[in-house]
């Protein structure tokens, strides 16, 4: 896989991971007024969703390296579940 390509996968899964955390911390501060901005500044959020949106856009993978992707995190799915479940069977 290209660099280009690996930083845009990186990009894609870190914006996801941002943008969820953001809008939890969010609707937690509408239900706890305070709760999160009395310790944590939105802005640094927000600033790192912008920048990993902008490389998920500035680069964009071919559609074999997306495919190639995926079939290795679907393995690494499996492994982690197959890990856990050995652990429990012992």
């Amino acid at each position: 896989m290209l660099l280009r390509n690996k930083i845009s996968l990186i990009g894609q899964e870190l914006f996801q991971v941002f943008l969820i955390i953001s809008l939890l911390l969010i609707l937690s501060e509408i239900f706890w007024a305070g709760s999160v901005t009395n310790y944590f500044n939105f802005n640094f959020l927000a600033v790192a969703c912008l920048i990993t949106g902008v490389m998920m856009i500035s680069s964009k993978p071919t559609k074999d390296d997306f495919q190639e992707y995926q079939a290795i995190k679907k393995r690494l799915i499996i492994k982690t579940f197959d890990m856990i479940l050995v652990k429990k069977s012992k």
